[in-house]
């Protein structure tokens, strides 16, 4: 079939640029006019005296790439010069609107029109500037469609769009997102977006309450039955939540056996209070029913803090729900209590104390104290170990920090640190001639901590000289973390050569030095304190002395205080020294003292 446009292309393009109407009745036979018509009714009108009427527009273009989406797409198109609207067929269906005879319709009407659907129908804003709205069909099913609008010149074009399958595949992945997949409560990341939006009006929240509860028996459940008992506990007590508070309340599964409940909108504490009754009488009533028919009570310990009157602050009050909550496990567990503010307010030192432990973090306020090991063949300095202090006065011994660092989960930081600034102090020293340079340096290190690669990087660029010199130090507490030691081992440029430090203490044991092993045995002052006196300390020595030298590793007695245990150690034949008696820690080092070497040089002259 010829084509319209491309037989009289001259004139066809001139008027579109024009955007005005062409009569091409004229040069039509009746034939041709009869064939055509089919094919061009969509785009074109008739005349009152039958001429017709094509509009050059891009309505024309968009309804044969209609014609071939794999998605259903409508469109209109308002003519505002000629007063006309144009709509696809589909597009009052798609839009659950009563189909209109829209050759009648003007423009203003069907603006209304759009106004009004728009203003009656919930939507979103999508990307750009369309909209995409949900519609409700008389047979209970849901669609949603994307409307598009473009303006051009004389013409305002609309696309709307079947985008049910896009949304349906959002929310899907935002329920994924924010709901925890056990339970079906809001995750972590939910809750505190719409715990923050809430707290963004204070009108809404009222009286509130923010509840933080641990699981009790989670840990003993996963022990004694498996995990997948213990999802099901976990499972049961999200039921058991949601299911006993008012339906607005914000309940999230925040991590493993941890969940936050927040009450809002209500008059008075008193309200909440009766809420929070209700809650433990139903926990009370609640169990988990077992394979063997064994009900497995339900049971939790929880904290409450209270909106407005603890604070208006959504992570202060987190910090004081999580106080409370602790002071119940640290009791007898098994119920509810309120924030205390003056038992809070008791507990000021331990949050000062945390207050500077993160100020000497964050200022690196910590000076590294060099100890010499002092080589038992002839008193000359083998090695200096570097002993962390702290520099605030309220802060100062390594135990305290530690214990602040565990607590706060700020290990890797301590690691690092320790790592860095003793490294800097050694390149300080050598470069100030206060060492001769061939010394190693023993550093104690976090059984559980490494240096991740960019730290590494960093060392070894600023510390390369230092790396074959460096000696690892670990007492391990708990159990060996075999990751973390093979990251140390394997860090870039390091000689991969351990230390085990305070061995005979209880903590560093034989299974330890297995997997370890290091070519240094430290053995923990507890063995060495008042040797000369006591055998048995002295038959444990001289076994560990004989174990180590056969597999060429090297003893250092620690905690050396008097001259009598200096010569012990030497006639079992220890090969390093160190302790107050060689000399002291210190910002920079000293040297061995005198007495000390007298001793060495005395016993291996008299050995001789």
């Amino acid at each position: 079939m010829p084509n319209i446009f491309s037989a009289y292309a001259d004139t066809a393009y001139t008027l579109e640029q024009m955007g005005q109407v062409v009569d091409l009745s004229p040069y039509l036979t009746e034939k041709e006019k009869a064939a055509y018509l089919p094919n061009y009714l969509e785009e074109g009108d008739f005349s009152d005296d039958g001429s017709i009427h094509i509009i050059l527009t891009t309505s024309t273009k968009f309804l044969r790439i209609m014609e071939m989406a794999s998605i259903e797409l409508g469109g209109y198109e308002m003519r505002f010069d000629l007063n006309t609207v144009y709509v696809t067929k589909n597009f009052f269906p798609m839009l659950n609107l009563p189909s209109e005879d829209v050759s009648g319709l003007s423009t203003r009407y069907f603006q209304q029109m759009l106004r009004e659907f728009d203003q009656t129908h919930s939507h979103t804003v999508w990307v750009g500037h369309s909209k995409v709205y949900e519609i409700s069909f008389s047979d209970g099913t849901i669609r949603y469609i994307r409307m598009e609008t473009s303006r051009e010149g004389y013409a305002q074009i609309g696309l709307v769009e079947d985008f049910t399958s896009v949304m349906l595949e959002r929310q899907r992945i935002e329920h994924e997102r924010d709901y925890d997949a056990l339970t079906g409560l809001y995750n972590r990341r939910a809750f505190q977006r719409e715990s923050e939006a809430l707290f963004e009006h204070s009108e809404v929240l009222g009286h509130a309450a923010l509840l933080m509860i641990d699981l009790d028996n989670l840990k003993r459940t996963n022990d004694t039955f498996g995990h997948d008992w213990g999802d099901a506990y976990i499972r049961q007590a999200g039921q058991c939540f949601i299911s006993s508070v008012p339906a607005k309340t914000l309940c999230a599964r925040i991590s493993g056996d941890e969940f936050n409940l927040l009450f809002y909108g209500y008059q008075s504490q008193e309200e909440i209070r009766a809420l929070l009754q209700n809650l433990s009488l139903a926990v009370s009533n609640t169990a988990l029913e077992l394979p063997s028919g064994r009900k497995l009570p339900l049971r939790l310990s929880g904290g409450v803090s209270w909106y407005p009157e603890n604070s208006t602050d959504l992570s202060t009050l987190k910090k004081y729900a999580d106080f409370a909550m602790y002071q119940v496990k640290k009791a007898e567990k098994g119920y509810i209590t309120e924030f205390d503010l003056e038992l809070f307010t008791k507990n000021a030192k331990e949050t000062e104390m945390r207050r500077l432990f993160h100020k000497m973090l964050n200022e690196e306020l910590f000076t590294y104290y060099f100890q010499p090991i002092v080589s038992a063949a002839d008193g000359s300095i083998y090695a200096y170990e570097a002993l962390m202090r702290g520099n605030l006065p309220a802060l100062t011994r390594p135990d305290q920090i530690l214990q602040l660092a565990h607590e706060e989960e700020c290990l890797h930081e301590i690691e690092r640190l320790t790592m860095f600034l003793s490294a800097k102090s050694y390149a300080t020293f050598l470069s100030t001639h206060q060492i001769r340079g061939d010394e190693l340096l023993f550093v104690n290190s976090i059984a559980s901590q490494y240096m991740n690669h960019d730290e590494s990087v960093a060392y070894v660029e600023q510390y390369s000289f230092l790396q074959d010199r460096i000696v690892i130090e670990i007492t391990e507490e708990d159990s060996q973390d075999l990751t973390a030691l093979l990251k140390k081992r394997e860090m870039p440029g390091f000689s991969g050569v351990f230390a085990l430090d305070d061995y005979g203490s209880g903590y560093s044991n034989e299974k330890t030095l297995l997997e370890l092993a290091p070519a240094y045995i430290k053995l923990d002052l507890s063995i060495i304190r008042d040797i000369d006196s006591d055998p048995d300390k002295q038959q444990i020595v001289e076994n560990i002395v004989s174990y180590a030298h056969q597999r060429g590793m090297k003893i250092i007695a620690e905690g050396l205080e008097t001259p009598a245990e200096l010569l012990k150690v030497l006639e079992l034949d220890v090969d390093l020294l160190q302790g107050y008696f060689l000399a002291k820690p210190s910002a920079v080092p000293k040297p061995v003292s005198a007495e000390s070497v007298a001793v060495i040089e005395h016993f291996r002259k008299h050995l001789a």
